[in-house]
């Protein structure tokens, strides 16, 4: 995936305790063909005194999702929580109108959201984007035995395995 200066990107969380989740930055430079430095939107430095700026792997970020419009979700969807500045992975446990409780992977906690702040959970997979639980788990554990899994890669496999 190609990427322009100043696109607002996810960044994906892959350790703790931003495990299973997607913060959005800003792309500031490509570095190389493999890196880019980015600067999140609501991330800050230690001291708070700054946006967090950061060297960053392409398999580490992925493009803004497209918005879907949903009228609601089901108990067991995967979905994503807006929540501490971030985008939590997760599913619906239940809902109470217009309120969802949402058990994230991360840490199993459960948040509790109004359906504005509940996306679908979607995968950017080769270029374009997927539903969770649909695509290829075949071919991502055909990658992984030949070891061409990329952090996105890895990350999917995960949460599609989780779905079974």
């Amino acid at each position: 995936m190609t990427y322009r200066h100043n696109q607002t990107v996810e960044v994906i969380g892959n350790q703790e305790p931003y495990k299973c989740s997607y913060y959005p930055a800003t792309l500031l430079a490509a570095i190389g063909k493999t890196r880019y430095l980015v600067r999140y939107q609501t991330r800050f430095t230690d001291d708070k005194s700054r946006l967090l700026t950061e060297s960053l792997r392409g398999s580490e970020i992925r493009p803004v999702p497209p918005e879907i419009q949903a009228p609601g979700f089901a108990a067991g969807e995967r979905v994503e929580v807006c929540a501490n500045g971030g985008w939590w992975v997760g599913r619906v446990d239940r809902s109470v109108d217009p309120v969802y409780y949402v058990r994230l992977d991360g840490d199993g906690s459960e948040l509790r959201c109004p359906l504005y702040r509940v996306r679908k959970h979607l995968i950017w997979d080769d270029g374009k984007w997927v539903c969770s639980g649909t695509g290829s788990l075949r071919t991502l554990k055909q990658k992984m035995w030949n070891g061409r899994v990329s952090l996105e890669e890895n990350h999917k496999l995960a949460m599609l395995q989780l779905e079974r």
